[in-house]
Parts: structure tokens; sequence; C-alpha cells
């Protein structure tokens, strides 16, 4: 005898399908058996035995970031079965160190995890803040780790190539010779130093001296120009000794991916500091960029030591902007007649753009070693 086919369609609560994998039988009853015991009733028209095999739950794996010695917080990430998804970005932050990645053992022995890496987890993760220490970061000049100005402000050193540079930007209030170098914070007189006369002149950016505790001061290039800036034996580097210095690190592999073209320039990475002492102040910017950490050549950052920083300027006509964005640097080649060179390390850009600026601009000034 022919068995009769019975159609049916089932309405089961939505709770029973956050207790997959369960059992669904059907005869005078309609059972649901999860673990072995029945949760669920309904009775039926008499049909055959079936049985409904669903499909097993997708397990839940959470990933416990560790500032291992940094400062910060940053929430546990859950991650999916069989989903790739990229880790939440560092924020934690340790004064004085570069964050250079992650990995499973607190002191760097375990699996190396990059910032924000796509990938697949099957377990909880607990993953440990790698440090870097800044100042190990770039060699001191031979026989001057340090040098001083007429202020006593103490200077540290580094040595690129053949060249020795000051690590940080100068923030000198007198020339070498003791004379005091102009202090304008009136807009207006700012952007007249060159129409009076090419006044030399300096400032602190938004009129601030504890500025300078970590950015240096700004100086105009009419001070640049006096040829006594820098204390003795130090000076102002040239344009061609700013050259110089790139094509020594493009050609020594300080691209931040590695590459030698000497008509590819992308050292900046490699030239700027985590400023302050984290990712900190730069913006966000395009792979290879200062302001990028999420790339290849993020273990290059600031590995010369230059450690440029975003401290922005002041322009021709007195205002500061750019913070956060970028530093210019003075040379003391004079480009034009109302113009000179100098190099700016911009948040997305890949290497020091070479560009000619007005005199009136405040910009940074970097001493080079005679």
């Amino acid at each position: 005898m022919k068995k009769k086919q019975h159609n049916f369609f089932l309405l089961l609560p939505l709770f029973l399908f956050s207790l997959l994998p369960a059992t669904l039988v059907a005869q005078d009853t309609l059972s649901v058996q999860y673990q072995g015991n029945t949760i669920y009733k309904q009775a039926v028209n008499k049909i055959d035995s079936i049985t409904f095999k669903l499909p097993p739950v997708l397990q839940t794996f959470t990933v416990t970031f560790h500032a291992n010695g940094g400062t910060g917080t940053m929430e546990p990430q859950i991650f999916t079965e069989g989903v790739w998804q990229n880790l939440t970005e560092n924020s934690f932050t340790y004064v004085g160190y570069l964050f250079s990645g992650w990995n499973t053992n607190a002191n760097g022995t375990g699996t190396a995890v990059g910032n924000q890496q796509y990938m697949l987890v099957s377990q909880n993760l607990n993953l440990y803040a790698q440090w870097i220490e800044e100042s190990s970061l770039g060699v001191p000049c031979p026989g001057m780790a340090t040098l001083t100005d007429l202020d006593g402000n103490l200077y540290n050193t580094v040595q690129i190539g053949p060249q020795c540079w000051m690590r940080e930007n100068l923030k000198t209030t007198r020339y070498r010779t003791g004379g005091a170098i102009p202090n304008i914070t009136n807009d207006t007189e700012w952007s007249k130093t060159y129409l009076d006369g090419e006044i030399a002149a300096m400032c602190y950016y938004n009129n601030d001296p504890e500025s300078a505790i970590t950015f240096g001061a700004l100086y105009n290039w009419f001070a640049v120009n006096t040829g006594t800036l820098c204390p003795f034996g130090w000076h102002v580097p040239s344009d061609d000794e700013w050259i110089a210095l790139i094509d020594w690190l493009i050609a020594n592999g300080y691209n931040w991916d590695g590459s030698t073209s000497m008509t590819e320039n992308k050292v900046a990475k490699a030239m700027s500091s985590v400023a302050p002492y984290d990712k900190g102040i730069w913006l966000n910017g395009a792979s290879g960029s200062p302001g990028s950490v999420n790339d290849a050549g993020e273990y290059k950052r600031n590995s010369t030591g230059f450690s440029a920083i975003p401290v922005g300027e002041r322009t021709v006509l007195g205002i500061y902007e750019a913070y956060t964005w970028w530093t210019h640097i003075w040379s003391s080649t004079q480009n034009q007649e109302r113009n000179a060179w100098a190099y700016a390390f911009h948040y997305s850009f890949e290497g020091p753009w070479r560009g000619y600026m007005l005199f009136e601009n405040g910009y940074s000034v970097r001493c080079v070693k005679d």
C-alpha cells in the first residue's frame, strides 16, 4: 500500500535556534531534543518519523590585549570561527618607546602579530604589546653624544652616514655670539619682517614657550641667514647637505619599502619620530608615510634617529597652523629673491618634500656639525 505523503511547515520559537545543534523528531508530537533533553513539544498529524539535523553553532574566540609595560586600555576583541577580520588598532602608549607589534608571549619569543593584522583566530588568544626604546634608534655622533647652546639647552646628536646632526629642533633664544634673537609674538609685526628691513626673528608655536621643551622654537630665514644661529662648531645645513643626507639614506635601504632607486624618495618614515614617543600627534596618512602605522615598513619608523616631529609652522601672515600635519625645516640656501629652500615632513608623504619658501615663514631648524 502506498504511503501517504505529508507536507508540513513548522514554526519554532526563536529561542530554539540559539541552542544549535539540536535534533527535531516528528511523530504524533513534534519534539526538539538538545543534549539528550526534550526542550520543546508540539502536537502534529501523524506522519512517518523524521529527523532534522540542524547546522552546528559557530564558536567565538576572545583576543585579549596587554599593554606589557605601556599604558591605556583596549577592549577584548571577539572573533567568530572561520571568519577573517582585522585586529583592533593598538591604542596603548609607552613614554620613550615605539610600538612595534604584538606577540603571543610578553617577552617576544612567541608568534609575532602585526598591528591591525588581517587574521583568522581558532582559539582564545592573549597578545602582548612589543616596544622598542626610541632612544636606541640611531647612533650618537662619535665623541659628541650631546651639545649645548648659550641658553644651556642640551641636544642629543645622531650620526647619519658621514654627517653628524642634532637629534632635536633648535630652541635657542640667542645667537652663538651672544646677541638676543627678537621673539615676535604679534602677527602683524611678524608678517612685516621682510618689508621692515629683513628682521631676524623667532617665536614659539602659539606663543607658548613651554612648547619648546618638546618641539623647539620657530625661526624665520633671516635668523638662519645670520650664520650664527647654531652653536660654535655647528651650522644650519645647506640645500646640498640636505640632498646628500636623503641620497645616502635611499642608497642604504632607508626607504620604507626597502627600495634603493635614487628616483624614489621614501625615507620620511625612517626620519620621523613617534612624536612624542608614541604614534601620537601625526595625523593618519597614506601607506609608507609618517602618519601610517599599518604598512610593512612601520618597523623602520625613526630608524635613523633623526626624529622629525609635526610641530607646524608660522605663516608669512603670522598665523600658527599645521600642528600634527607637518614640519618644515630650513636650509641655509637662498633660492630666489624672496625665498629659500626648506624640507617638509608631511603626515601623508613618503619622502621629505623639498620646496622654496618665503623668508618670513617660521620653521624649525636643525644644526649639522662643521
